[in-house]
């Protein structure tokens, strides 16, 4: 998994894109926890400090 400043990725073992999530923020992504069901973390919308909760799908990498 990658996280970057507005998204997150998930990468093959093999190096092929698996998914890609929506804007999560817009100046930083960072993941909190990630479990069987879903990635919990914060991104930030409006810096400094405004940072928002969001879970992601671990299979599809939808919102929800």
């Amino acid at each position: 998994m990658i996280a970057s400043g507005e998204r997150l990725q998930l990468i093959s073992r093999d190096g092929n894109l698996m998914w890609q999530s929506d804007v999560l923020g817009i100046d930083g992504v960072i993941v909190d926890d990630v479990d069987s069901a879903l990635i919990r973390g914060r991104g930030e919308w409006d810096p400094p400090g405004g940072w928002k909760p969001f879970a992601v799908c671990v299979k599809t990498g939808q919102t929800v």
